[in-house]
């Protein structure tokens, strides 16, 4: 190949406490920090380049002490040395990730800037390199924001105007501690050397036809470095989910080329319980004069149609043309989103898998390609937030810059085949609702703001119609009635209310369900590695299997009540967390360090593909058989009652249900009393003996009430709702 890429692993940092670098113009090299001691910092080697409170803090998960990081910006300095040789290539310069803001000088000339915490950017340098030795001056800066509506202070992290496209930050009710606001240069940029001829600009869309063809559409251009090299040829080469070569074609690499390949029976993407993620590569290959291979470009690609059915009655998403009950998840890894290993992905969606759920929502923020790449590959529909949330400012200035990183966002994902649907605004302007809980004036405050859904969502939901014709959107997540969003939220028993309780849900209807949840911490032993917050918790210490038993109760309750409702009306749920985002924050199943919590193994039996219920009515136990998949099952359900952990009664009967769908499937008549001492197992057993799905219900249908205590408020120091 004559492609070759060379990583920038030098480098040194330094804060620019009273922002003076661009004044003193760092970027010309010819400042000496030592004539300025009063007012900057030395420079320091750094030996990873990552989120800089996870370079100089332990603990960067909380703490007043991490403020710091955004009170001012941070200057990095690089230098480098090219060989002669290269003088006649064309030479760029990338950078996998900075957060959040960021100008960029090469031998003192300004190469440009980026806004933007999620994607990679790349400079063209050839004419600014040089042989010899080269300086790379980037600063970069978060800043926090300082903007509330007035009236709302008491409510700061809802009612802040985010200024940053960065769901991440100012999320402080239990959630993101007040002082984490990440800041960085995120992996190591690297120079790109191309020296004859190579590819540029290669796109590919792929979209599947009315008439089931699958169509791939790729355009690129070929630039020539040397003339030499004009004679080169662009082969395309196809290969199947079996890896079995479906097209190979050769075609001019001159200048500016386009070309389509037609799958005339393209094999289906599809989630992991429903056949399965199939995937076809699609290789791009640019060869010289003599054949040679000197670029190329790979894709994985799949086909499928998504859609989203909405009317006042009904709200359901359709996979290649069939409704799928989605069984969802929301995730969000760490705070620090950009410095997620491929393997931790892997280890939460295995685990994801084996609980049962064939969706993600990707809650307020955009991940790394590999976690997108890995849903490609294990099966998962992925619901996408964008950054935008709660509240905004809305002049137009901001409103248009900041649709531009909403475009990136767009075009960055949209490949991926397991994208199934866009959440353009997380609860806009829902923060109102909450004002009289703070004590604070409500028709005074709205009176003085603007409506975000309003003032963004129409915009966003123009844009991404034109980008991406080819998936749904949510407008505003939560709006139910909202024909353009049409889902919903529900913390009852959960959250703030101490006046309800899970078993409210009962007798409702929802269509839709994006969050439902309850925060509850992980094993103490984990949390003693951080002592603040192990501290925290000491009061409780006696009452967690209690605080951890009302959160298994509840998403157990919930997971049930919307699975027995399957599309009618309910067609999908989305339980809200899958792991806890950081130490201190307790929504998820498994907490920060990946270990499972007891509600991971309640969920993971009653969520997968095929489920066995059971709800009392009317006097007795009704038994609802569940099944998702495309494939009819019968065989014999098996009931045993304990009473203090002996058998009390046993029974069991035929029973069946077809593929892609539900069935009351008989009803257990003389359960006896309700007691706390009573449990009910449940067994769907198959003709050979094998368990095609089992429950179990402890303390069988006698429901907790809300617990007292919970929550209280939140430990601002440490950014974790606490427990008396």
């Amino acid at each position: 190949m004559h492609v070759e890429t060379r990583n920038l692993s030098d480098w040194q940092v330094m804060q620019d406490v009273h922002d003076l670098g661009e004044r003193l113009q760092f970027y010309e090299d010819q400042i000496d920090l030592l004539e300025y001691p009063h007012m900057m910092s030395p420079w320091e080697k750094v030996d990873r380049l990552t989120y800089l409170q996870k370079i100089y803090e332990d603990t960067p998960y909380f703490g007043r002490k991490l403020r710091y990081f955004n009170t001012a910006p941070w200057w990095y300095r690089s230098c480098f040395r090219l060989e002669e040789g290269v003088e006649n290539s064309r030479i760029w310069l990338h950078f996998p990730g900075v957060d959040y803001h960021c100008k960029v000088w090469l031998n003192g000339r300004y190469l440009g800037g980026h806004e933007g915490y999620f994607d990679d950017f790349s400079f063209e340098i050839s004419g600014t390199v040089k042989t010899g030795e080269n300086i790379l001056y980037v600063k970069v800066w978060s800043y926090w924001d300082t903007e509330v509506d007035p009236g709302a202070e008491s409510m700061r992290c809802f009612a802040v105007k985010r200024n940053m496209v960065k769901g991440t930050c100012e999320h402080g009710d239990g959630f993101i501690q007040r002082d984490v606001n990440p800041v960085g240069i995120i992996g190591i940029p690297f120079l790109e050397i191309k020296r004859e001829c190579f590819l540029n600009a290669v796109k590919v869309e792929n979209l599947l036809l009315e008439d089931g063809r699958g169509l791939i559409q790729i355009s690129g251009e070929t630039i020539i470095v040397r003339e030499k090299e004009r004679d080169s040829l662009v082969r395309l080469c196809l290969l199947g989910p079996d890896r079995a070569l479906v097209c190979d074609k050769e075609i001019s690499g001159q200048n500016l080329w386009r070309e389509e390949i037609m799958v005339e029976e393209p094999a289906l993407w599809n989630t992991w319980d429903r056949g399965g993620s199939r995937l076809y590569e699609l290789q791009v290959v640019l060869c010289d004069a003599s054949g040679e291979p000197v670029d190329s470009v790979c894709k994985c690609l799949g086909f499928k149609e998504a859609d989203l059915v909405r009317n006042p009655d009904r709200t359901c998403f359709y996979l290649n043309g069939r409704p799928l009950f989605l069984r969802g998840t929301s995730y969000f890894p760490d705070v620090y989103v950009g410095d997620i290993p491929r393997e931790k992905y892997r280890h939460d969606l295995i685990l994801m898998r084996e609980a049962g759920f064939n969706a993600i929502r990707v809650h307020v923020h955009v991940e790394q390609p590999a976690f997108y790449e890995l849903c490609d590959e294990m099966g998962f529909l992925v619901f996408q937030d964008s950054d935008f949330s709660w509240n905004h400012p809305t002049t137009e200035e901001w409103v248009l810059r900041n649709l531009e990183i909403f475009d990136r966002m767009v075009e960055r994902l949209r490949g991926y085949v397991c994208l199934g649907c866009w959440i353009l605004l997380n609860e806009p302007d829902k923060w109102k609702t909450l004002l009289s809980y703070f004590g604070s004036c409500l028709e005074e405050i709205i009176s003085k703001t603007d409506s975000i859904t309003e003032a963004i969502g129409k915009q966003l939901t123009e844009r991404v119609r034109r980008l991406d014709p080819g998936h749904p959107y949510i407008r505003a997540s939560y709006a139910e009635e909202d024909l353009e969003s049409g889902d919903s939220h529900n913390y009852l028993g959960s959250l703030r209310s101490q006046q309800s309780n899970y078993t409210d849900i009962e007798g409702t209807t929802e269509k839709f369900n994006t969050e439902y949840g309850m925060d509850a911490p992980g094993p103490l032993s984990n949390l003693y590695r951080v002592k603040p917050l192990y501290e925290a918790l000491l009061p409780v210490e006696e009452r967690m299997d209690e605080i951890q038993g009302y959160q298994c109760r509840l998403l157990k309750y919930y997971t049930e009540h919307y699975r027995r409702q399957r599309f009618v009306p309910c067609s999908a749920y989305f339980q809200f967390m899958f792991i806890d985002l950081c130490p201190q924050s307790f929504y998820g199943m498994l907490d920060w360090w990946g270990i499972p919590k007891a509600s991971y193994q309640v969920v993971k039996e009653i969520n997968q593909p095929v489920a066995v219920l059971a709800h009392p009515c009317e006097g007795q136990i009704r038994i609802t058989l569940v099944n998702d998949t495309e494939q009819d099952k019968s065989g014999i359900i098996r009931f045993t009652i304990f009473q203090n952990g002996l058998l009390y009664r046993q029974g069991e009967w035929e029973a069946g249900v077809s593929a892609d769908s539900s069935v009351q499937a008989g009803s257990i008549l003389a359960f006896g009393p309700l007691a706390q001492n009573k449990d009910l197992e449940l067994l769907f057993l198959a003709g050979d003996g094998s368990v095609i799905a089992r429950n179990h219900y402890q303390g069988a249908f006698c429901e907790w009430q809300h617990i007292a205590g919970h929550p209280v408020r939140v430990n601002n120091e440490l950014g974790m709702r606490i427990f008396r």
